[in-house]
């Protein structure tokens, strides 16, 4: 808490350009304040201290609380600690529009980006009790990256997953020769033609 400005004066001796020495005046501002923590009473000079920051808007901690690894520390890990626990299990959509799952920085496994892991990588891990090799990814077999149900999940290898995605759009091809899937030349874009009752029912895709 800050209580009050006084002023000391010194004297020392100075030397002028001419040669002559003569008695010069110092006069020192000095903050006065009483530790937020401890309630000790302590003082700062102007030479250390920031004017600005004499005001009750800020807090005020003596030598030993506010050193680096003292009380003034353990406030600024407090609060980040109180944050993340905070962000704990939070969801936000990624660039890519997968669900980005907030775990923290002590996550068991190392494969976190500031604190998030993608859910589908997550929920896999979590299943497998292991982190995910280089070589492995998480296919969702819907094909809708928000679906992270355990059952939508398939763990392959990357070249299996680039083969799972080559045969999808084999399939489409064959299915395009068949008349079972239209192209939209506008929406650039497949769609399913369903044939139920002699009646076309179509569906995007």
């Amino acid at each position: 808490m800050f209580i009050e400005i006084t002023y000391t004066e010194s004297v020392f001796k100075a030397t002028s350009k001419s040669g002559k020495v003569f008695d010069r005046k110092r006069k020192r501002k000095i903050y006065h304040f009483i530790c937020d923590n401890c309630k000790l009473n302590f003082e700062r000079s102007s030479d250390d201290f920031s004017p600005q920051r004499a005001d009750n808007k800020y807090k005020h901690f003596c030598s030993k609380c506010g050193n680096t690894y003292g009380f003034a520390g353990k406030i600024g890990s407090i609060s980040i600690k109180n944050r993340q626990e905070s962000l704990m299990g939070s969801k936000s959509i990624d660039s890519s529009g997968y669900i980005s799952l907030y775990v923290g920085p002590n996550y068991k496994y190392k494969n976190t980006y500031g604190g998030r892991i993608r859910e589908h990588i997550y929920i896999i891990q979590e299943k497998i009790d292991r982190q995910l090799e280089k070589n492995e990814v998480v296919h969702h077999m819907d094909g809708n990256k928000k679906n992270n149900d355990i059952d939508n999940l398939d763990l392959c290898t990357v070249s299996e997953h680039n083969n799972c995605h080559a045969k999808i759009e084999k399939i489409v091809f064959e299915l395009y020769k068949k008349g079972m899937v239209g192209y939209d030349r506008i929406e650039k874009k497949y769609y399913l033609i369903w044939i139920q009752q002699h009646h076309n029912q179509i569906f995007s895709i």
